[in-house]
């Protein structure tokens, strides 16, 4: 499988952050959580979903994805327990986004615990809520998360990290889940994305500690990625902008000094995603 580029899409978990990202066709958009379809944009001005969709549509952005669902199943996140409920609003943002744009693509998923019991009978629920609803054709796409489980006190019940890294746990819970939650559910016909993965343990950023990440945890996730990748479509690392230290040593671009620069991660990751 060829490692889809890098720079070829992203998003920021909105629908309509900054107005110039709606001229950028690598712009994916995102309804995030179960909010209805308005969204204010980064003035303050709310905006519908089914306007911002038909003006993709006449402004000739020809199959924009829209990812629905950011970590439904984290209990610090959306904490979308019934997923019956979350199958159905699915479905009305489909009809929201397909009506005004009828060459969007939509993707659901964002799901993060993927080797628990409840994430998986929440998706299976998911999945068959829209086949017995004849709503399955609207799921279009999955995207998932992801991450070492690095804590010795488990949110639920996760398998732990045996290795520093996680890479061998890591690879076997993305492994399994394409094949029983993915193949398994009947949508092996389907783009699958990991639309986010990377390091987010607490260390400090020193020269030596990101050749430790870019060795030990990038370097190998991405070789399996671009080799016994059983069929995922793309491979995302979390980048975020914030200041805090437990994100810092993931940065891909140089955000704390600002010169908007690739880190040394950035540069490795380019390397095998360019």
């Amino acid at each position: 499988m060829t490692s889809p580029k890098a720079c070829s899409w992203y998003y920021d978990w909105t629908f309509n952050y900054l107005p110039n990202r709606s001229s950028d066709a690598r712009y994916v958009r995102m309804l995030w959580c179960n909010g209805g379809f308005w969204q204010a944009d980064v003035n303050g001005t709310p905006h519908y979903a089914g306007d911002i969709a038909r003006q993709d549509y006449e402004n000739g952005f020809v199959g924009r994805v829209w990812l629905i669902y950011n970590e439904p199943d984290d209990l610090g996140q959306c904490n979308l327990a019934d997923a019956v409920f979350a199958a159905d609003y699915f479905s009305s943002a489909w009809d929201v986004i397909k009506t005004n744009d009828p060459t969007a693509k939509v993707f659901a998923g964002g799901l993060l615990w993927l080797n628990t019991p409840e994430t998986r009978s929440w998706w299976t629920t998911f999945v068959n809520r829209l086949s017995s609803t004849g709503n399955l054709n609207k799921l279009e796409g999955v995207h998932i998360h992801l991450y070492p489980r690095l804590s010795t006190a488990p949110t639920r019940m996760e398998t732990p990290c045996a290795s520093s890294y996680c890479i061998p746990e890591l690879t076997q819970v993305a492994n399994d889940w394409y094949q029983t939650m993915h193949i398994g559910l009947g949508l092996g016909d389907r783009p699958i994305w990991i639309s986010e993965t990377g390091w987010l343990g607490p260390n400090s950023c020193t020269p030596q500690r990101l050749g430790e990440i870019r060795d030990n945890f990038m370097q190998p996730l991405s070789q399996w990625f671009v080799g016994q990748n059983p069929g995922y479509d793309a491979l995302s690392w979390y980048v975020s902008r914030d200041t805090f230290q437990h994100t810092a040593c993931t940065y891909l671009l140089d955000n704390l000094g600002m010169s908007g620069m690739p880190t040394s991660l950035g540069n490795y990751w380019n390397s095998y995603h360019p």
